[in-house]
């Protein structure tokens, strides 16, 4: 036999899918030919995400990301028509609606300055920037995204802390220290941050993948740190929280989840109950289960919030 066919059916290519590799370096098991997979891929080549998840990527270090589905189905694919969208504040020509505090939650004003807004707070080392409605709300289309922004601040000796980012929703916090995730110390020179919104990247408390979009799914507050030293000034500007939305055109936002809902379930993201389904028990919202009305016909249909009948309308057509 010849030497490369030798060497090649001893040695041949294990044909290990990157993206779906550990650190993403195709390597294999030179006996079984089995790939060493991220921790969220599986098969012999590394080449699709495990049941529970979707969305196989190079830049995903564990590979894919979780079905969400609000707990009631474990089957999604990336949606189709979304585009990234980037919510943002500027401040080129006013504050945008940002407001402050101190440690003591006693409200700060901030004042719009050529580096952004600026925050002052006189007597207290810890004072906030907070974020208006626009980066609120219902935010799962930043989940494993990045919140980014630039800060500056006086130079007097900078003492960061655990809670510099803030995060909160549904009732819980979490947060940051403001070196984490390779930032900088703050000083006086311009500096960018940048934070990824998942349960992977040292928030605290730790939590689950399900908390966590517990709190993106309904953000009461995002607080970011701007103040470091007693009587000290801080600088923000250019903030970016990176979301998408069912635009026309741009960049494919492929880590938006489309579920596949089990019966009694609807919406992209199982949201709903179908008709003929009421929630168990009633008003607690998406998360809770969805089960059949008692009372159905042809003609009506139960409220899945309230579990009242419901008279559809009936349209009669006149030759």
């Amino acid at each position: 036999m010849d030497c490369q066919l030798i060497l090649y059916s001893i040695f041949r290519p294990c044909g290990c899918l990157k993206a779906g590799s550990f650190n993403n370096t195709p390597s294999c098991n030179l006996e079984t030919g089995e790939c060493r997979c991220k921790l969220h891929v599986e098969g012999k080549r590394c080449s699709q995400c495990k049941s529970g998840y979707f969305n196989l990527k190079s830049d995903n270090e564990v590979g894919c990301l979780p079905c969400f589905c609000y707990g009631h189905s474990s089957v999604c694919r990336s949606a189709l028509n979304f585009y990234k969208y980037n919510i943002e504040s500027y401040f080129t020509h006013d504050t945008e609606g940002w407001t402050a505090q101190d440690k003591l939650s006693g409200k700060l004003k901030p004042k719009l300055n050529e580096n952004g807004i600026k925050l002052e707070a006189a007597g207290h080392d810890v004072a906030f920037f907070i974020a208006p409605p626009k980066f609120l709300g219902d935010q799962k289309s930043s989940y494993n995204q990045f919140l980014t922004f630039n800060l500056k601040i006086e130079n007097k000796s900078p003492r960061t802390g655990k809670e510099d980012i803030i995060l909160e929703g549904s009732g819980l916090k979490i947060s940051q220290e403001i070196i984490n995730q390779e930032n900088p110390v703050p000083s006086a020179r311009k500096q960018f941050y940048r934070f990824r919104l998942s349960e992977r990247d040292g928030w605290s408390p730790k939590v689950s993948f399900k908390k966590f979009m517990h709190i993106l799914s309904n953000l009461t507050a995002l607080k970011i740190r701007g103040v470091y030293s007693y009587d000290s000034v801080g600088f923000i500007s250019h903030v970016r929280l990176e979301s998408a939305q069912q635009l026309a055109n741009g960049q494919e936002a492929d880590w938006i989840e489309a579920c596949e809902c089990p019966p009694g379930y609807a919406g992209q993201h199982c949201q709903s109950c179908a008709p003929g389904f009421k929630r168990n028990p009633l008003g607690k919202g998406p998360y809770t289960g969805c089960i059949p009305c008692k009372c159905i016909h042809d003609v009506s249909h139960c409220d899945p919030a309230s579990g009242e009948l419901i008279k559809r309308k009936q349209m009669f057509w006149s030759l």
